[in-house]
């Protein structure tokens, strides 16, 4: 058995392709669950890295969040990149997790420019 509160975010990174023409953003759904033994208190989620501008957090419940063991929480990662130029570049950030106790998590997000 796993002791203490977990957290398992699904997927581990999120990557998002190229839009299509004239679309604003993309998004992808994002899973975190306490798979521990006892319950935990997810203290912050947040955008990290340099091109963290890029992306968005939606559907979030205010934090702290108080997680039961096999509690799942979904929200939603949004994409919004520049458009491409004459170099079509990536965009990268991650979604950092940290619980009560000092456990955490990060979500890997990539993002391609926009068309």
């Amino acid at each position: 058995a796993l002791s203490g509160p977990i957290l398992d975010a699904v997927p581990p990174a999120l990557s998002f392709p190229r839009t299509q023409s004239g679309r604003l953003s993309f998004e992808r759904r994002l899973l975190v669950t306490n798979v521990g033994d006892v319950p935990g208190e997810l203290l912050s989620v947040d955008l990290v890295g340099a091109e963290a501008s890029v992306f968005s957090l939606r559907d979030l419940l205010p934090t702290p969040i108080s997680l039961q063991p096999g509690q799942v929480e979904v929200f939603s990662v949004l994409a919004r990149p520049p458009r491409c130029n004459a170099t079509p570049r990536s965009y990268r950030a991650a979604v950092h997790f940290k619980l009560r106790g000092g456990e955490q998590q990060v979500v890997d997000l990539q993002s391609a420019c926009a068309p």
